[in-house]
């Protein structure tokens, strides 16, 4: 028994985008792949009771049914205490997550994000992104220069992009920046909605939207005092 990373999908294979992408993180990070179809998907809590999982990799299989995907995965992995990735079988992702983009938001989960962008660095060595906001308040600054501290204790480098849209907009200019970058090897980390209002159940919450957007992987933790972290951080 060990650590392990999850690929969950309908058609998970060896050649499909996801399991190649959850195999690349099982070897970088020096953990275990499992894999499992989406049949098996409503016995994930039964499933996180037997298996020390630390991440979950989940595959998107097409364009025309992505978001009937999304909202389904999303509803499934909401209460997760571990972090998922989606990956999309029509947009393969680059393997080599080369830069990691994460917006810094006002809310206290927005902390795990140092743990987990110092983590890819550290496995990957991935170029690590933060997206301030411009927020007339200083929460999000608190958040950023406590993940920032946490980091340079590491000696994990770091690059602070001084955003022009607020806290909600900044999922979305981050994802702008990747754009605009032309860094096709790279991974959006956003936290999760911590509650949903009448607009996200009718329309979708914010993940919803970027996650089905992104052309590239994005990786989501949700807001719990709880979350898994890898073995030596």
């Amino acid at each position: 028994m060990g650590q392990k990373v999850l690929c969950l999908g309908t058609t998970i294979t060896p050649d499909s985008a996801a399991f190649r992408y959850a195999e690349f993180l099982a070897n970088k990070f020096e953990l275990q792949l499992l894999t499992r179809k989406m049949e098996d998907a409503f016995r994930l809590d039964e499933l996180l009771d037997t298996e020390d999982l630390i991440l979950l990799v989940v595959q998107l299989t097409g364009k025309s049914q992505q978001k009937k995907e999304i909202k389904t995965y999303l509803a499934l992995c909401r209460e997760l205490r571990l972090p998922y990735i989606f990956i999309k079988e029509w947009e393969p992702a680059n393997l080599s997550v080369q830069h990691i983009y994460a917006p810094i938001g006002y809310l206290v989960e927005e902390k795990e994000k140092g743990k987990w962008t110092g983590s890819f660095h550290k496995f990957l060595a991935s170029q690590i992104h933060f997206v301030k906001p411009k927020d007339r308040g200083t929460r999000a600054a608190r958040n950023l220069g406590f993940i920032t501290g946490l980091l340079e204790k590491r000696g994990t480098p770091y690059r602070v992009i001084e955003g022009a849209k607020p806290t909600d907009k900044s999922a979305n200019e981050a994802l702008e920046l990747i754009e605009n970058s032309g860094h096709t090897n790279s991974l959006l980390m956003l936290s999760g909605s911590r509650d949903y209002g009448l607009d996200d159940i009718v329309f979708g919450p914010k993940e919803y939207h970027m996650v089905k957007k992104s052309p590239v992987p994005v990786m989501i933790i949700n807001p719990r005092d709880d979350i898994y972290m890898l073995c030596g951080d």
